[in-house]
């Protein structure tokens, strides 16, 4: 069990905040744990499995967070790379890791 799935079914913490977004919204333990496991049936829809390897390309964002923790929940190895890297050396990046799914 992943932590926030731990704190989502804790009474004490369930209803508690666990994210709040950069537009203010906040998010709740049982919400967060809710967007994360959708997130999870996204992704193995595109195929993620636990053998997989995932790349993520993008500036600090509740989407990086969701696919990020997702990616974790599904067992898969993951990599961010930082947005400011030019092409070139994003796809050596992903070739030398053997990314198998990369999202931008």
């Amino acid at each position: 069990m992943y932590p926030w799935q731990d704190f989502a079914i804790q009474p004490d913490f369930s209803d508690k905040i666990a994210l709040r977004t950069t537009q203010g919204d906040v998010l709740t333990w049982i919400e967060l744990t809710t967007k994360i496991n959708q997130t999870v049936a996204f992704l193995q829809k595109k195929g993620v499995n636990a053998e997989s390897v995932v790349a993520f390309v993008g500036k600090n964002s509740e989407k990086i967070l969701f696919l990020y923790l997702a990616t974790i929940q599904l067992g898969a190895k993951v990599l961010g790379i930082n947005p400011a890297f030019p092409q070139e050396k994003i796809a050596k990046l992903c070739e030398f890791y053997q990314i198998d799914f990369l999202f931008l």
